[in-house]
């Protein structure tokens, strides 16, 4: 920078500034985006809610709420944890994503919808399936 002219030096600055905008621009348009898909605890109507999958009191899986998150996450609406493994098993073999559980979840509730559970006394947001 020393051997530069103050006429490059002024430039770079210049085009430092332009570049940090509009990154920042892109970043501030990037974060309205990724908030569009997110759930906010007042939203009651963009989800399928999963009560607690886990019960710490008998410390065993609650076969009720298993059941209903298998259903949502296959789409069948009879599904219980033995008669949908192959479908599981088949939906991890080629990594499901949470688009394709909200089509799944429509079969149920004939709306597109994204599927929360509780567990561990938080909610999660089921978005992926795989055997990885």
């Amino acid at each position: 920078m020393k051997n530069m002219s103050a006429k490059a030096r002024k430039s770079l600055k210049c085009v430092a500034i332009i570049l940090s905008v509009i990154l920042c621009g892109g970043g501030c348009f990037l974060a309205l985006f990724l908030r569009s898909r997110a759930i906010y605890s007042d939203d009651t109507t963009s989800y399928v809610k999963v009560d607690e999958i886990y019960n710490d009191t008998t410390g065993a899986f609650d076969a009720n709420n298993v059941n209903a998150l298998l259903k949502y996450i296959t789409g069948e609406a009879d599904a219980n944890n033995f008669n949908v493994m192959n479908t599981l098993d088949n939906m991890a073999t080629i990594s499901t994503t949470s688009p394709e559980i909200r089509t799944n979840v429509a079969r149920i509730t004939t709306e597109r919808k994204d599927v929360i559970i509780g567990f561990g006394g938080l909610d999660w947001q089921v978005v992926y399936l795989s055997k990885d």
